[in-house]
């Protein structure tokens, strides 16, 4: 929203080419899930989408002899809904003044819109992948039911990867991507804190340099520090 609008009147909306332009093509490029290649769905207004599903279907004895009757087959259909309305969405909303915008050494825009992309990316990929869908959120894909898995032990080898492969080739799925993380998703949380600790930090230096006010990364900072001392007490 252009500053000085405090309302969605008056020509303040983004419309959906400018939000592709600053935040969803560069959040395809950056995001490891969005940049493997899925199909996407467009859905207008936020309505839920409807996708048909074949479930099964059985062949009722289809060998038949010549001016015979064929036997019907009824598939059994279903639908996989997404985006329903009680599933909350990602959003990200930083303010800066007029005047920092005028001031600042570099391209403070460029710079902190590139810094939120990188954000919601990380974001949007650790959702993609293991969310846990708690309180109207995505699952991911390691939480998900009916998956295909294979059998592992201990660190992962080529071999296994292979299975993996041999798996997906099977079932006629093209592999695009592998993605792998930390058994613990409290380690993948505190390397997660630990990473947007060190941005703060050079967005920290860099206002300085530029004399702008830190008050408010300087909050942000605590209160990453607070979160990640919460979780390295914890056994």
């Amino acid at each position: 929203m252009p500053s000085g609008y405090s309302s969605t009147t008056g020509g303040a909306t983004l419309t959906q080419e400018q939000v592709a332009a600053v935040l969803i093509n560069p959040l395809k490029a950056r995001a490891v899930v969005l940049a493997a290649g899925p199909q996407i769905f467009y859905s207008r207004g936020g309505v839920p989408l409807r996708i048909p599903r074949l479930d099964s279907v059985t062949l009722n004895d289809p060998w038949r002899s010549e001016n015979t009757l064929i036997a019907e087959t009824d598939p059994l259909l279903g639908e996989v809904v997404l985006l329903p309305s009680s599933l909350k969405s990602l959003k990200v909303l930083h303010r800066i003044s007029n005047e920092l915008a005028r001031h600042a050494v570099t391209d403070i825009a460029n710079a902190l819109g590139n810094a939120l992309v990188a954000e919601v990316a990380r974001a949007a990929d650790a959702a993609f992948l293991a969310g846990t869908g708690a309180a109207n959120t995505i699952l991911g894909l390691t939480n998900a039911t009916g998956v295909q898995v294979t059998a592992g032990v201990g660190t992962p080898t080529v071999d296994d990867l292979y299975d993996a492969e041999l798996v997906a080739l099977i079932r006629e799925l093209a592999v695009r991507a592998t993605a792998m993380t930390s058994a613990s998703p409290r380690d993948f949380e505190i390397e997660r804190l630990q990473l947007a600790l060190a941005r703060v930090g050079r967005a920290i230096a860099a206002a300085r340099a530029a004399g702008a006010p830190i008050q408010e990364l300087a909050a942000q900072r605590g209160e990453l520090r607070l979160r990640l001392d919460h979780l390295m007490e914890q056994v």
